[in-house]
């Protein structure tokens, strides 16, 4: 009777145990949805990852896209250098501005009767910056009439077709406006080299920033 008793206190004892086992401690289980890395917003996900591509200069009109197009230069910093050639040539040619720059620089073919300060501001102006380059675009620096620039030849190409559209071609379209505007670099090329033969969507330019309005002083 008494190995009986002590059987069953045994058997109770293993049952208790047995059922403690397979219960998983409270305090020690996680699941991933609420810590770690799995809680986290993924990055394509956040506003930081959401960048419009119209806004981009790499996908601006006339810079091409695509992961191999290239990102056009700050039409700041080219502005710049061009200008600060300019002021150099200029106080080269100090005292001959006015005379034909067919007589004061070497190797001028088109536009010999402008004036050199005048010729000096047209190659910065109307063909640097409406085709977004530099001078050395076109010319070898410091050797400005050397011709081994493929650039230059274009360029002189494209003034040719400019002169004969505006003193040949648009004065024979019928019922045009008297006061058109002449065909200049800068009407299709929009200060790129490569400018695109056709317009983007509106819905792919990033919108104009408008001004706040300010309300008008209180009197």
């Amino acid at each position: 009777m008494h190995a009986l008793r002590h059987a069953a206190r045994l058997a109770a004892v293993l049952v208790v145990a047995g059922c403690q086992s397979t219960q998983a401690p409270a305090t020690t289980t996680t699941t991933p949805s609420s810590t770690g890395p799995a809680a986290q917003p993924s990055p394509a996900t956040t506003p930081s990852a959401q960048v419009p591509t119209a806004a981009s200069p790499a996908t601006a009109p006339g810079a091409g896209t695509g992961a191999g197009a290239r990102r056009r230069p700050d039409p700041r910093q080219q502005e710049a250098g061009r200008a600060n050639v300019v002021r150099q040539l200029l106080a080269q040619i100090a005292g001959r501005e006015n005379e034909p720059a067919g007589t004061v620089f070497k190797n001028v073919q088109l536009l010999k009767d402008v004036p050199a300060g005048q010729f000096l501001q047209l190659m910065n102006a109307q063909y640097g910056r409406s085709l977004g380059m530099s001078c050395g675009g076109c010319h070898v620096p410091g050797q400005w009439d050397k011709d081994e620039r493929a650039n230059k030849a274009v360029a002189r190409g494209m003034q040719q077709m400019v002169n004969r559209l505006n003193a040949e071609v648009l004065p024979r379209i019928p019922q045009i406006d008297e006061d058109y505007t002449k065909v200049s670099c800068g009407t299709c090329h929009r200060g790129t080299n490569s400018p695109p033969n056709i317009l983007p969507h509106p819905d792919s330019v990033a919108a104009p920033a408008t001004a706040p309005s300010t309300p008008p002083p209180a009197r």
